[in-house]
């Protein structure tokens, strides 16, 4: 669970995350200028073994079937998934543990492939 304390941080300037030094202002402070969007660790990993951060986009499957698309938020004081349906994010908020992560695959994140959060034609 020490994986739970780790951050990645979207440079939204540049449209890129952030080496996790480029953040930090010359007093040592976290940058709030709205430039930067810290993401949180979940703690949990998709079946590859890679981590999953708030706004990362995970595609559930079963026995090979591709089934749901989720995305990963926080509220404090927990995590939940939000559903993608017909490309669209529904607003909907369940427990983070209702999606089994073992059986899940991080696509994506918010930030990058757009594509994902539209619509289905």
């Amino acid at each position: 669970m020490s994986d739970r304390l780790k951050f990645r941080v979207w440079n939204d300037m540049q449209k890129c995350y952030s080496p996790d030094d480029h953040y930090i202002d010359e007093d040592g402070q976290l940058n709030t200028s709205g430039k930067y969007i810290v993401e949180q660790c979940t703690g949990l990993k998709d079946k590859n073994g890679n981590l999953i951060y708030e706004g990362d986009i995970i595609q559930t499957d079963y026995n090979g079937v591709e089934l749901d698309k989720y995305i990963y938020r926080w509220e404090s004081p927990a995590f939940y998934v939000e559903p993608i349906e017909k490309g669209k994010p529904t607003g909907s908020h369940y427990y983070h543990y209702a999606v089994c992560p073992e059986r899940s695959t991080v696509i994506s994140n918010i930030h990058q492939n757009q594509e994902l959060l539209k619509e289905s034609k």
